[in-house]
């Protein structure tokens, strides 16, 4: 088992769907307090996937961005039983 793997198994599928839509929920409520029609939205939604790929990019990472990156990587969870 993974050390990413070991830490998602810590966190019932409840909590865990929390913990990784916690950055896009975050970053909606940004967007929220500010509407700025859609170029505002574009340009804020292009702001959220920049920050998040340069955190999950930095080193070293933590056992909890390990695991999310993994689980991020992988694509919808549709996706993942599709194939």
């Amino acid at each position: 088992m993974t050390q990413s793997a070991s830490v998602k198994d810590k966190f019932t599928r409840e909590e865990w769907l929390k913990v990784i839509g916690g950055v896009g929920q975050a970053g909606m409520a940004v967007i929220a307090s500010s509407p700025s029609g859609v170029t505002g939205l574009m340009a804020e939604m292009a702001a959220i996937v920049k920050g998040l790929r340069e955190e999950i990019s930095k080193e070293p990472r933590t056992a909890l961005q390990e695991a999310m990156a993994a689980e991020l990587m992988a694509g919808p969870p549709a996706r993942r039983t599709a194939a």
